[in-house]
């Protein structure tokens, strides 16, 4: 008799939904879009025969025979992680781990570290997610991607990106607001950041407006792309970012006038001569990325 085994990405659709209580955190997890992780999610259901949620207003919550099978899963992932697969000793000695935030991971390390793991297949790269934050402190990894100002004593760090800034929505966003000069910006929503202030912005246009208290407020740059991109209002956003985000230009500029940011993407890593060369290798391919 043939199994109907579920396909390995839809269970792990599944239990990161379940711990964050949120289709869209599970995206974030797992560096997918959120109708990507509902998708993974309807097609597990298809296959079991039966609902794994019900809705409640804005709850994610389970239903009885999803609660049944979230144990099963659980039990099914964790042993397949307990499987020790064999490696080469090489391997081990390249193994690298790389903490990030979630949205430049996706948006531009991930495609940095394919092209250099096809010069260096034998690399093994884990790539940790953290948190969106300025100057997170660094801990725990091989190399970290760090949004801030690069201050981070003990380590040493090298500017990554900062590219300039500028309010960006949709050609209709802008013609139903009639968003003509930085001044009509006063009277439409601006989607708002702790990660990105208007103010270097505001003073670049000769705006003498105080920091917005109002509008949607949000912790990761993608999610707020993404909310200018369905029309919710004018997102600040960095070029380099939208470049590799919105690369069907969905999202234009509102005028001309551009901005320095005060924050910035970092490499950070601790200076160690005894580290692996995979280690070295992989700061170099960055830095030259960066350069590119």
């Amino acid at each position: 008799m043939q199994r109907r085994i579920p396909p390995l990405n839809t269970l792990y659709a599944f239990e990161s939904a379940v711990r964050h209580g949120s289709f869209s955190k599970a995206a974030e997890e797992l560096l997918l879009t959120r109708s990507a992780v509902s998708h993974r999610i309807k097609l597990l259901e298809e296959l079991a025969g039966f609902a794994l949620f019900h809705r409640q207003g804005r709850a994610l919550v389970l239903s009885s025979a999803g609660e049944a099978y979230i144990t099963v899963v659980r039990h099914a992932l964790d042993a397949l992680e307990a499987v020790k697969l064999p490696r080469l000793a090489n391997n081990i000695e390249a193994s690298i781990t790389i903490s990030t935030p979630p949205s430049f991971a996706r948006l531009i390390l991930w495609p940095a570290i394919q092209g250099f793991q096809q010069e260096h297949p034998e690399a093994q790269i884990s790539i940790e997610l953290s948190s969106s934050g300025l100057d997170v402190k660094a801990e725990g990894a091989d190399i970290y991607i760090r949004f801030g100002t690069g201050n981070y004593p003990g380590m040493k760090s090298l500017m990554f990106m900062k590219s300039d800034i500028f309010p960006a929505a949709t050609p209709d966003f802008i013609n139903q607001h009639r968003l003509f000069t930085p001044a009509d910006l006063e009277h439409c929503t601006m989607l708002r950041s702790p990660l990105e202030p208007w103010k270097p912005w505001f003073m670049a246009a000769g705006l003498p407006w105080s920091e917005p208290v109002e509008g949607p407020h949000f912790g990761d740059f993608a999610m707020m792309y993404q909310a200018a991109r369905e029309g919710m209002g004018v997102a600040l956003v960095r070029a380099a970012l939208l470049e590799h985000f919105d690369p069907g230009a969905k999202l234009i500029p509102v005028t001309h006038i551009r901005a320095t940011p005060a924050y910035g993407y970092y490499i950070v890593y601790r200076e160690d001569a005894a580290e692996p060369k995979s280690k070295h290798l992989l700061l170099e391919w960055l830095v030259q990325d960066r350069r590119a």
